[in-house]
């Protein structure tokens, strides 16, 4: 039994020996896995004073006919500029966007509302949705 005995304890000093030495090898491969303070400060700068780059946006003729039907595939609401819709599969300003009648009515629940003049009319929309218009009327909302 000793024999045994001596045998798991020589087994287990084996084993904290090498944890060691792997510990020890892992600290000098990662490195330091936070920033310095100095590095912190500069990352805080150059977060706050981003200043937000216009992404290449599908631009609308003003002179183009409204469409007969479109859809509102989506919405990115951005906390610090402006909205992007994206319309027919196109991202579009707000800017651009609310010259052409569509504006955020609500945002709740995670979900955005969408107006759009056409007509006397705003018509209620939420991303997804499809609108179809005969004329100046609403002929179907999908």
């Amino acid at each position: 039994m000793s024999y045994a005995r001596s045998l798991s304890a020589g087994g287990l000093a084996l084993f904290l020996i090498h944890l060691g030495v792997a510990v020890q090898a892992d600290g000098l491969v990662l490195g330091r896995l936070f920033f310095s303070g100095e590095e912190r400060r500069e990352l805080d700068r150059v977060r706050d004073g981003y200043e937000r780059q216009k992404a290449p946006i599908a631009r609308k003729e003003q002179n183009q006919p409204s469409p007969e039907s479109f859809t509102i595939n989506g919405v990115v609401m951005r906390s610090n500029g402006s909205n992007t819709f994206w319309i027919n599969g196109a991202p579009v300003s707000e800017d651009d966007a609310s010259r052409t009648g569509i504006y955020v009515i609500e945002q709740s629940n995670d979900t955005v509302e969408i107006g759009v003049s056409r007509g006397s009319d705003g018509i209620r929309l939420k991303p997804g949705q499809k609108v179809i218009f005969r004329g100046s009327n609403v002929s179907d909302i999908r």
